[in-house]
């Protein structure tokens, strides 16, 4: 009886460690298989890596905005636990105090923040979770559109890092901590078009961190959520039980992270934040001057398609966007990019090309959706259009010419020639 019992714990602990070597083989072959992604990924993210550790190295120390938020985060699970974002700047054109709607921001780097320190917290915690939005998105877009996507995706981000400059790739400041959530966001929005449904829960928590961090996603997040779910539906209306489990996830994660700015407002004191805001919105306290048609077509037009686009000269520019183009040059540009989206759709008409087809919609979309509303985005106190103010155009920009490079990528007959074209950007913008 002893040694059947033996011989039985022998064959379990046998079965065990079998497990477990075929676990490590099959991690091991994976590697294998994927080490030229993981290579160029490694090498994608490398500048966020770099600039967080000198920034840590040279005792990093948040001041002004930064400093406010770093404050707000050692708040997290204290008695002056933070249940609103910062207060907005708004505020001061509608004459009442309006913040922006939810604490997600703090909730993320309250963690980092209190174990590693403040200076050092607040670098690391931004960084890991700028790596994290660019590791999961190109994931993503490797899924549904193989090698082509995930290099043309990690070429726009190499590209936009290079554009912001080391000191912004761990600044937690909301126009520049957004740049990569809400890049990652529209491959969610893409991948939820495509029909990848499951991927909705993904996109109600990037979007939901992007509304509640800053007011100017405000139009932009239920816009496209709203669009890629009805344009992910109809490709794929039979499919009820993912649907059905993607909506329900999708509506678990609403519920969590709205639940703290919905406890403000009906258990907080004094009239609601999200009453405030939507009082402001419908012109309670009053209407305030607008960007209007022209500025509007002109800024989004000086970042999507006139020279020197979303690159590092234009980035740099502290209090406007200049020169900012005419009218006319402005709507010449903008109608040749938008013939050129129209161009891919044409040439995606198959169900082979359905993620180039569903992108380039996406981008059409986009132009139109940032158009309305940098238009209808409230002018500042200080009359001037600060390029902090419209920071999300630049995530749009990237996902337009991601949408351009994934087309040439996958018409390409030489796939080895275009994979070895972006990796060779990617490697320039890296050392650059």
């Amino acid at each position: 009886m002893t040694s059947a019992v033996s011989e039985v714990a022998l064959v379990s602990e046998n079965n065990l460690s079998r497990g477990r070597g075929g676990g490590l083989k099959r991690l091991l072959s994976w590697i294998t298989l994927h080490r030229f992604e993981i290579g160029v990924a490694l090498l994608a993210v490398l500048p966020i890596i770099v600039a967080t550790i000198r920034a840590i190295a040279s005792g990093y120390t948040p001041v002004n905005d930064d400093a406010l938020l770093l404050l707000r985060s050692r708040d997290v699970l204290t008695s002056n636990h933070p249940l609103l974002g910062t207060l907005s700047s708004a505020s001061l054109l509608f004459g009442v105090n309006v913040s922006n709607p939810g604490p997600l921001l703090f909730d993320l780097m309250a963690l980092p923040v209190k174990v590693f320190g403040s200076g050092p917290g607040l670098a690391l915690g931004v960084g890991a979770l700028n790596i994290a939005c660019i590791i999961g998105a190109a994931c993503m877009a490797y899924r549904i559109r193989g090698r082509s996507a995930f290099l043309a995706f990690l070429v726009v981000v190499s590209i936009i890092a290079w554009g912001m400059g080391s000191e912004l790739l761990f600044d937690v400041w909301q126009p520049h901590s957004l740049i990569f959530p809400f890049l990652s966001f529209l491959v969610v929005v893409w991948a939820v078009s495509c029909g990848r449904v499951l991927a909705l829960p993904w996109g109600v928590a990037i979007g939901s961190y992007l509304l509640q961090t800053h007011l100017t996603y405000i139009y932009l997040v239920p816009a496209l959520l709203g669009a890629a779910l009805v344009i992910g539906l109809s490709a794929r209306p039979r499919d009820r039980s993912s649907t059905v489990r993607a909506l329900v996830w999708a509506g678990g994660v609403a519920a969590l992270a709205w639940a703290q700015p919905l406890w403000q407002q009906f258990f907080g004191p004094g009239p609601g934040n999200l009453t405030r805001l939507f009082n402001a919105a419908t012109g309670h306290y009053g209407s305030a001057a607008t960007n209007g048609s022209d500025l509007a077509l002109r800024v989004s037009a000086s970042v999507f398609s006139i020279p020197p686009w979303r690159q590092r000269p234009a980035f740099a520019e502290r209090l406007l966007i200049e020169p900012i183009p005419t009218f006319f040059e402005a709507a010449l540009f903008f109608g040749v990019l938008a013939v050129l989206l129209v161009f891919i759709l044409v040439k995606s008409k198959t169900s082979r090309f359905l993620p180039e087809r569903r992108a380039a919609y996406l981008s059409l979309l986009l132009m139109a959706i940032a158009y309305f509303s940098l238009k209808s985005q409230p002018v500042s106190g200080f009359g001037l259009l600060a390029p902090h103010q419209v920071r999300w155009l630049w995530p749009i920009a990237s996902f337009i010419l991601f949408t351009i490079l994934m087309r040439f990528g996958s018409a390409v007959a030489n796939r080895r020639f275009a994979s070895g074209m972006f990796a060779l950007v990617i490697i320039l913008m890296t050392v650059l």
